[in-house]
């Protein structure tokens, strides 16, 4: 696209802002909708905060109005996010985002996302293209949003299912990708100036300004002998035995040199700072060779790596079983599961479950403890993900044990006590 941006002042700019405000402003309203591409009218109503509830025949019609639904809310929004990950912006927005996109562009979202879209099963691809349907549907039976006027733009590309994709591989990568090269490139400043000191580099940096707790001997797992030493080891020793740490001088050229050039990028350089402020959790996964249901878990110690509490002990990440509970919840079954597992029993649940966490953290500890029982309440359903994933790693769950009476779980030769 080649349209002229010229003009954009400080008034374009407000009117801007402000439409992007109005685009939450959705009133309280319900609407059929017939369209080609729906096998039946559906309807879309909003609540007085602007939640939509969406009915429809099937799930590629749901799909197709929540394509639509979205769309309405914010494409400017949609169109930007799937830019930014795959390297156009500078199309939407103007040449200041071209050396962005370069960047972006060699991360290379988007030909992954043409190659996921290639391998997906026809049940997937149906309801993306769907969605996509219900997106242009939106696109060509109403105005272009008001951010393209101020940006002078009279058209947007249609909607694609390789953009759904780019834009959950997007958000894939920005929660799950470090980039931790920042510490290589201070260990190169922080050699440099101990040398012309004549200090040791490591006690310097590992032991002073970058200072990493040593392993210790507490074992959160029931009955599990860590292979190896159990002894622990004082940061000093531990230090001592790295030996001389020498960062190749072109190595060092090259990360600095790449942190400089992604540092502007709003994409990219959230991940050259640590996630929230703080390091990892003390997450521990099961493959599901080792598992009775032969899918994997993930559990974690009682408190992070920085000593925060933390209530939730057991992840449910199977793919399939996260997607069939989902579901579950989205038809009103946190409130079915309070009422019909009961009051009693739930608070009984709970209290077994904090017991069974509480009893891992160590005796010497001193510091805060979690709270709360499943999801760290102690009353009620907060998340049903959480209470099958204690069921299925063995513990006593009515929530859990309601659930697989409610769908079908893929659990092969699981046997619960």
């Amino acid at each position: 696209m080649s349209f002229s941006r010229a003009g954009i002042g400080r008034y374009s700019r407000i009117f801007l802002a402000l439409s992007i405000c109005a685009t939450f402003a959705l009133p309280a309203a319900a609407a059929s909708i017939s369209a080609p591409g729906l096998s039946q009218p559906g309807t879309i109503s909003y609540d007085a905060l602007g939640t939509p509830t969406i009915r429809a025949a099937n799930q590629d019609d749901v799909a197709f109005l929540q394509g639509y639904a979205e769309a309405k809310a914010r494409f400017f929004e949609m169109d930007f996010d799937r830019r930014a990950a795959a390297g156009n912006l500078a199309e939407l927005v103007g040449v200041n985002a071209l050396s962005n996109d370069v960047q972006s562009r060699t991360l290379g979202l988007g030909r992954a996302a043409w190659a996921t879209w290639q391998a997906l099963d026809d049940d997937t691809r149906g309801w993306l293209q769907s969605f996509s349907n219900g997106v242009n549907f939106w696109l060509q039976t109403n105005a272009l949003p008001p951010e393209y006027g101020a940006l002078m733009l009279t058209r947007a590309e249609p909607w694609t299912p390789v953009d759904s994709i780019t834009v959950g591989k997007g958000l894939a990568f920005q929660l799950s990708f470090d980039l931790d090269i920042q510490n290589t490139i201070d260990f190169g400043a922080y050699s440099q100036a101990a040398t012309a000191a004549n200090v040791d580099v490591n006690a310097l940096f590992f032991g002073d300004t970058h200072r990493f707790a040593p392993p210790d001997n507490h074992v959160t797992l029931p009955d599990f002998s860590p292979s190896g030493s159990n002894v622990v080891a004082s940061t000093k020793s531990l230090v001592a035995s790295f030996g001389g740490i020498k960062v190749d001088p072109t190595a060092l050229a090259l990360a600095q040199t790449y942190r400089d050039k992604i540092a502007g990028n709003p994409f990219i350089a959230p991940s050259l700072h640590p996630r929230l402020g703080r390091g990892g959790s003390n997450e521990f996964a099961v493959s599901g060779a080792n598992t009775a249901s032969g899918h994997p878990l993930i559990a974690n110690d009682p408190h992070l790596r920085d000593g925060e509490p933390m209530p939730t002990r057991y992840w449910l990440v199977d793919p399939e079983i996260r997607v069939i509970v989902g579901r579950l919840e989205s038809l009103g079954g946190v409130r079915r599961a309070e009422q019909e597992v009961g009051v009693d029993a739930l608070r009984n649940a709970h209290a077994r479950y904090a017991k069974e966490r509480d009893a891992l953290i160590p005796a010497d500890w001193s510091g805060p403890r979690p709270h709360g029982g499943v999801g760290g309440t102690r009353n009620g359903v907060k998340c049903l993900h959480a209470h099958v994933a204690w069921w299925l790693s063995g513990g006593d769950d009515p929530v859990g044990r309601w659930v697989t009476e409610q769908v079908q779980l893929p659990l092969h030769d699981l046997v619960a006590s």
